[in-house]
């Protein structure tokens, strides 16, 4: 028998009556002036895996039948249907009134799909196809929910009948966005996750004991790179010896190693201590085997006879063998202090059956699927956040975060296919990938491959360092060349002092159902440059992330990335130098880098760097980074981290706003709203007005505050003290002006390209001579020094000129 705590409670899942539209044993029902779901044979109101909501507002539409052609109209789309007949491309067609060329006959799929996601990237060195999502160039997409079992009211699970047709049409043009937030309604909200999961994750393929795994944390710890999370992978339970087989038998097991971990609690106490949450690795397939400390309790609930030492086989469709699962395999490892699971359905089959009256009558089921749906609801059990880490199982997926990507290669392709990957499954709504960072098999030593891994990995949902178990492949910071390892270094740094921004980003995916990641096609859908920059993402509401993913050129020693930027004016989040938007071109950055555009006005909130301490959230010191030139309005958001309180709005949210004028801007931190008990009475915050020239003034509400710029990355930075979350604090800055069209800027970082760059002092020469005849107006329209040159230098120099002089070709 099922219990309480994994009985899925569904909303309603039915839709309204007056959305439907039945003809004979056909059913259209209107769900939005976009969005129809189109039924014949085994019509049901029930919730599916895939759909657990039908209950949209009603939209305005008008049906008609005339001369045996049923028309449904609304806002955005035609439906006809040639009534009585069979569904056919004949007999079934809908047009979209946006796009009046854009018409679907039944059957027919999109040509050019977008793309969703897959399921793993096990094995796979550089790029794979990937299913479809529902965001398409054509204008429309489309489910098939018509295999897909229902749910219950009692919250299992029963078998659809044979050849039924249960479509969802999509017919949303290019309101990508409108498309994925219906999507989200339709199959289910991403909930909020814990606040550490937005901290560095550390995990390896090893064999760990558990002095060896602590003294690792420790020396994070020394070394000031912070963790939120250890992950412990298979081997934390036993594997092999005694006549067991590592490759057959140790891929599933369920007690601990004593070898490893003497005494396992105490290990769990210890990582406590040191504030990190902890993971075990699982792959549930085979069963629970006789050598497991489980085992007779196992088979004494569910009646097996152990005499023989046959398994428990997993059983994804037994709900007696998913009650001794949790309660006797997992509770128990939970109340030790295990915080969650990496469930990692590897070995196993891809689907399991639920039977009917006959083997012709059986329909699939996903153990993978179930393992998410199980694990999640028991999650929740104690009033706590629905927090998984699993692979991909199918649409409504995005219900059961975070997502496991698989095996990668360690080599560049892979690299180079991840930042798409991960963005093109907004198309899905799958928002919360986490990637093996840096790699996990096969390929070699190479710091920079690594290094520009992990710059994607802080700029993307989840970060994770994973290696496999090769003697080599530790991915410790420390292990690299000491360039190398600063750099990693400030950036696993900088991913938790982003926790403020990506928190309140993963509430906005929550509430307004915008995923963190999404293509520049989203919001640009109609302008062709946005469909050609793949590796190019918006970061939340206020940045456009675009990792490089190649390896740099010796010469210049830059790594190069192609970026179109939106028109408007764009605001480097490191180097503070300002770029024209509305044209593509090619960017190059130092290893310290990575091209990172902050939109004009833009307000990144972000938590201080407290030496020695790994702890996100509750900051007494909060660090904002402000960009030059618009007005904007950003609201961080903050609760317990924790629960599910959030659910009924018990959170605090702090407002900030720049408005920006010609001759002055005033910049607002507004009274804290909502429960002020989560945050500090008083905050300090270090204010960096990033992309400002030079000779700004700061004014408080004592005078004058004291602030330094720094021309290196045009940047004013100053600080205030003790600001009330009841009472808030506003800033003046007159005469505030956004860097442009600054020829010492631009001439500066120009001899800094030049001065680092592996050549002649002759080339070096001529390239600055080039470049003093275009700004002396010599030659002010054409730049020649790219078409002969095999290396980047010149094209780098070029992405600096441009800048200043927007009509350069």
């Amino acid at each position: 028998m099922l219990p309480a705590y994994l009985k899925f409670s569904t909303p309603d899942a039915a839709s309204p009556a007056g959305q439907i539209v039945t003809s004979g044993d056909l059913r259209f029902t209107v769900l939005t002036s976009r969005l129809i779901r189109i039924e014949r044979g085994g019509i049901t109101d029930a919730a599916t895996l895939t759909v657990i909501n039908r209950s949209f507002a009603a939209p305005e539409f008008t049906q008609e039948l005339s001369n045996g052609l049923l028309t449904i109209r609304t806002e955005h789309l035609e439906l006809t249907y040639r009534t009585g007949q069979e569904l056919s491309a004949e007999t079934l067609q809908i047009r979209l009134l946006s796009r009046p060329y854009t018409l679907w006959h039944f059957g027919e799929q999109p040509l050019q799909n977008l793309g969703g996601t897959v399921s793993t990237l096990d094995r796979i060195n550089g790029a794979c196809p990937i299913d479809d999502g529902v965001c398409s160039i054509d204008g429309y997409a489309l489910i098939d929910d018509s295999e897909t079992p229902l749910i219950t009211e009692e919250g299992w699970f029963r078998k659809r009948k044979d050849g039924l047709t249960d479509l969802y049409f999509f017919g949303y043009g290019h309101d990508y966005t409108a498309c994925v937030q219906d999507y989200y309604r339709l199959t289910g909200v991403p909930e909020m996750l814990p606040a550490f999961v937005f901290g560095n994750w550390w995990s390896r393929y090893h064999n760990y004991t558990a002095q060896e795994y602590l003294a690792l944390m420790d020396c994070f710890h020394e070394k000031d790179v912070p963790l939120s999370v250890g992950i412990v992978d298979m081997d934390w339970h036993l594997t092999d010896g005694d006549g067991r087989e590592y490759w057959t038998d140790g891929w599933t097991g369920y007690t601990w190693n004593p070898d490893y971990f003497p005494d396992y609690r105490e290990f769990l106490k210890e990582l406590k201590k040191r504030n990190l949450k902890t993971a075990l690795n699982l792959h549930p397939a085979l069963g629970v085997r006789s050598w497991d400390a489980a085992y007779e309790a196992m088979a004494k609930v569910l009646h097996r006879d152990t005499s023989s030492g046959e398994p428990v086989y997993f059983d994804c469709l037994s709900q007696d063998f998913w009650r001794a699962y949790f309660e006797i395999l997992h509770f128990p490892y939970e109340e030790d202090g295990v915080d969650f699971w990496w469930i990692d359905w590897q070995q196993g089959t891809d689907y399991s059956w639920i039977p009917g009256g006959g083997k012709d009558e059986l329909t699939c089921m996903k153990p993978l699927w179930m393992l998410n749906h199980m694990h999640h609801l028991a999650a929740q059990r104690h009033g706590g956040r629905g927090f998984i880490f699993s692979r991909f199982a199918g649409f409504g997926s995005q219900r059961y975060p975070v997502g496991f990507s698989g095996d990668s290669a360690i080599t560049w392709e892979s690299l180079a296919f991840q930042p798409y990957f991960t963005v093109t499954a907004s198309n899905i709504g799958y928002g919360w990938w986490s990637h093996d960072i840096g790699g996990h098999m096969g390929g070699g030593r190479d710091d920079e491959l690594t290094v520009r891994w992990i710059q994607f990995g802080v700029f993307s949902p989840i970060f994770r360092l994973h290696s496999s178990n090769d003697t080599f492949s530790g991915r410790e910071p420390w292990n690299y060349n000491r360039r190398a390892e600063l750099i990693i270094t400030n950036f696993m740094r900088l991913r938790h002092r982003l926790f403020p921004y990506l928190y309140t980003m993963c509430y906005r995916n929550y509430r307004e159902l915008i995923p963190l990641m999404r293509p520049m096609y989203h919001t640009h859908p109609e302008v062709r440059s946005a469909y050609e920059v793949p590796n190019q993402y918006w970061f939340g509401s206020e940045m456009i992330a675009a990792p490089i993913t190649e390896q740099e050129e010796p010469v210049s020693g830059l790594g190069g990335t192609d970026v179109w930027l939106p028109e408007g004016t764009w605001i480097d989040g490191f180097t503070g130098y300002v770029y024209h938007g509305g044209r593509r071109l090619r960017v190059f950055r130092p290893l310290e880098e990575m091209p990172v555009f902050l939109k004009s006005g833009a307000i990144v909130p972000m938590q201080a760097h407290t030496p020695y301490e790994n702890s996100l959230g509750g900051s007494c010191t909060l660090e904002l980074l402000v960009a030059a030139g618009a007005s904007n309005y950003f609201e961080l958001y903050e609760d317990d981290g924790e629960t599910l309180a959030y659910q009924t709005n018990d959170c605090c949210k702090t407002g900030f706003t720049l408005d920006w004028q010609e001759t002055r801007a005033v910049f607002t931190i507004h009274p804290a709203e909502g429960d002020r008990t989560l945050i500090p009475d008083a905050r300090g915050y270090t204010i960096c007005f990033r992309g400002f020239a030079e000779g700004c003034t700061f004014v408080g509400p004592d005078g004058i505050l004291p602030a330094v710029y720094d021309c290196k990355t045009n940047a004013y930075t100053l600080s205030l003290d003790g600001v009330t979350a009841a009472d808030g604090a506003s800033i003046t800055i007159e005469a505030p002006r956004a860097l442009l069209h600054d020829d010492g800027d631009c001439y500066d970082r120009i001899l800094d390209l030049l001065l680092r760059s592996q050549c002649t002092y002759a080339r070096k020469h001529e390239l600055l001579d080039r470049v003093d005849k275009l700004l002396n107006k010599e030659n002010p329209d054409r730049y020649d020094i790219c078409s002969d040159s095999a290396d980047a230098l010149p094209a780098a120099i070029f992405e600096l000129l441009t800048q200043l002089l927007p009509d350069l070709k």
